[in-house]
């Protein structure tokens, strides 16, 4: 009886050893989040400033091109400079870089965060058609 104790317990070891290494690093793969996804016209719909709702940014905007150009009204004016992706974060380059982080993206909705003069953004922004 103690051997049938150590084999099942060695058993189910084993087993729970190949569920917890399957799968982990593929998952990340599946679900890293591509240039394409971000493409077009996004126009904010919701935001807000250390968590209290702002309608100051009101018609903001941002477009991402295929080249690797994103335009944004976000500091006042119309700007166009280079970005990159990585992961699930956006490097606009130039000369006021910023990083926004991405909490969402789908087809019709994109959701950033960001932080700009020690204040915390949250940007829901909508795929203009």
């Amino acid at each position: 009886m103690n051997f049938y104790n150590i084999f099942s317990l060695m058993g189910l070891l084993t087993i729970s050893f190949l569920c917890s290494c399957t799968g982990g690093s593929t998952t990340k793969d599946d679900t890293s989040i591509k240039v394409e996804q971000l493409n077009g016209s996004w126009l904010v719909a919701k935001a807000t400033r250390n968590g209290q709702a702002t309608e100051t940014l009101d018609g903001l905007y941002f477009r991402f091109s295929d080249s690797g150009q994103l335009s944004t009204n976000l500091l006042g004016s119309d700007v166009e400079t280079p970005f990159e992706l990585s992961g699930d974060k956006i490097m606009q380059k130039g000369t006021q870089p910023l990083e926004y982080k991405i909490e969402k993206v789908d087809a019709k909705e994109l959701v950033l965060s960001t932080t700009l003069q020690e204040m915390e953004f949250n940007l829901t922004l909508e795929k203009e058609e």
